[in-house]
């Protein structure tokens, strides 16, 4: 039987803070990554096209094809280390309706009164409020990966013997 000891309420913070620090920083950096191999493709493949004769940049619609596949990797790593934050969200909200709630310290409670968490699902936000790091990543993947696959597909219809 578990039994609640207050000795390690702050080492459970602590630990559940760490984690959800060390995953949020490391979905940023990774996104920063992707951005900046994406970039130098897009801006490498741009300045083959005005500076290559049409027989060499044939290999070129690999590289729309290779930015395609990198935005799906990457968005698929970011599914990933979402789930990991969510977890941590979801551990930090239980720290705040357990220990924190009733506190005449603390006044606010960032992840129990997060409004993202309480409206669900929708795309309001995208028009009308804040957009979440979730739907941000997902559009900059979602366009790369088009953009990358209809770069190969001009290239192939415009280079075709």
């Amino acid at each position: 039987m578990n039994t609640y000891d207050p000795s390690i309420e702050s080492e459970i913070r602590n630990h559940v803070w760490a984690y959800f620090s060390l995953h949020a920083q490391q979905r940023i950096s990774v996104f920063q990554y992707f951005v900046t191999i994406e970039t130098a493709l897009f801006g490498g493949a741009f300045f083959a096209i005005q500076n290559i004769s049409a027989n060499g940049m044939k290999p070129l619609a690999l590289v729309g094809v290779f930015i395609a596949i990198l935005a799906f990797v990457f968005w698929k790593i970011d599914q990933r280390t979402k789930g990991m934050i969510k977890n941590a969200e979801e551990a930090l909200v239980q720290i705040e309706e357990f220990l924190l709630k009733e506190s005449t310290l603390v006044r606010d409670l960032p992840f129990l009164m997060d409004p993202q968490r309480k409206s669900g699902l929708n795309w309001k936000p995208l028009i009308y409020g804040h957009l979440s790091y979730s739907k941000s990543f997902g559009i900059i993947f979602l366009s790369c990966g088009t953009l990358g696959l209809a770069l190969a597909a001009w290239l192939g219809i415009v280079l075709k013997p």
